[in-house]
């Protein structure tokens, strides 16, 4: 069991992080100001007063097994992780051997050195941390990947030709999930600034399936804010990218009808919702880039746009189902919430009506 000898301001976020709150929510759990729980985040070595101390201690001991679990976790990271000045050093999945590890730090070191070998590693070492954000969630992953992303933005200043676009379409999609994890925490400021970078590489290399990733994600942010209508914008551009995959265009047809929808507009959107239903059906296996845009989560997304024009019985079925068909290392990912969200409260709605 994990026991807090002293809170600190830093572990006290950190319990908040595990717990799945935002600031608002951890301060109304624990009985404390949002202002409060504010200064415990912006000061991470302060120390709670004593009433305060207790007050973490119930929450601590009252969390679910799973958010004990993560927030040791999250501990962990903080003291096994973070180097004297703060930051966290690159880290890579264990899928990585030493020799491809030295190879990527070699690289970093001296770009003339740049080959096929370490762009393969490092397009490893992405795939590993995407897969292990589905578990583990963007807290312990945001660090180090915002650490190698601006170590590659460097590096490819320095690349010369033929490795400069391979690097390229890297650091790309590195930068749009370093723009998805600021997205999970909800710092949409940031992850808009990254996935406008995203696109702009994806722009000059001519990569659809990168650009409209990257501008679907900007309608998302929108989205997520109730900006319908600019949500629609980018989600309108990101269906109009060429070269775009067949599940970005069932998902963007589905981001788009749930705009329409938030505008009020449920005639568009249920016309949207039947267009991308039959997208779906011949969609096909998404490229490792958008690996999760498979057939239960699109009909999870299905499900969504269903509940935001009414039709809960339809959304629970839909939502339900494609929750149950995930892989086993995504079926308690974090952005699973917002589908478990709208499932429960189409199925309360429907019992309402029973």
């Amino acid at each position: 069991m994990q026991v807090v000898s002293t809170w600190t301001g830093r572990q006290a976020d950190a319990l908040r992080k595990a717990l799945r709150m935002t600031k608002e929510q951890f301060a109304d759990h624990l009985g404390v100001s949002p202002r409060t729980v504010a200064y415990w985040r912006k000061r991470p070595d302060m120390t709670p007063v004593t009433r305060y101390q207790d007050v973490l201690d119930t929450a601590l001991d009252q969390a679910s097994d799973r958010a004990k679990a993560l927030f040791a976790a999250l501990i962990e990271g903080q003291s096994d992780t973070e180097s004297p000045n703060g930051h966290r050093p690159p880290t890579y999945p264990e899928k990585l051997n030493a020799d491809e590890q030295d190879r990527i730090h070699r690289v970093i070191r001296e770009p003339s050195r740049l080959d096929k070998a370490t762009i393969a590693s490092l397009t490893q070492a992405l795939v590993g941390q995407r897969h292990a954000e589905d578990s583990l969630g963007p807290d312990l992953i945001i660090g180090p990947m915002s650490i190698q992303r601006d170590a590659l933005e460097t590096l490819l200043r320095d690349s010369r030709d033929p490795y400069a676009d391979p690097l390229m379409h890297l650091v790309a999609n590195w930068t749009t999930f370093v723009g998805w994890l600021h997205t999970a925490r909800h710092e949409y400021g940031e992850a808009d600034a990254q996935f406008t970078k995203a696109e702009e590489m994806a722009d000059t290399l001519g990569d659809g399936v990168l650009g409209s990733t990257a501008t679907s994600y900007r309608g998302y942010l929108a989205l997520l804010q109730g900006r319908y209508r600019a949500a629609l914008r980018a989600t309108t551009a990101a269906l109009s990218t060429p070269g775009a995959h067949p599940t970005q265009l069932a998902y963007d047809t589905l981001q788009a009808a749930q705009a329409y929808a938030g505008l009020g507009e449920t005639k568009e959107a249920s016309g949207l919702l039947r267009k991308a239903s039959d997208i779906v059906t011949t969609a096909g296996t998404p490229p490792e880039s958008i690996y999760w845009y498979t057939e239960p989560f699109l009909r999870m997304n299905i499900g969504l746009t269903q509940h935001s024009i009414g039709q809960h019985r339809d959304a629970a079925e839909s939502i339900g189902s494609g929750i149950a068909e995930l892989p086993a290392d995504q079926q308690h990912a974090q952005w699973l919430d917002e589908y478990r969200q709208a499932l429960n409260d189409s199925a309360g709605r429907i019992n309402e009506h029973d």
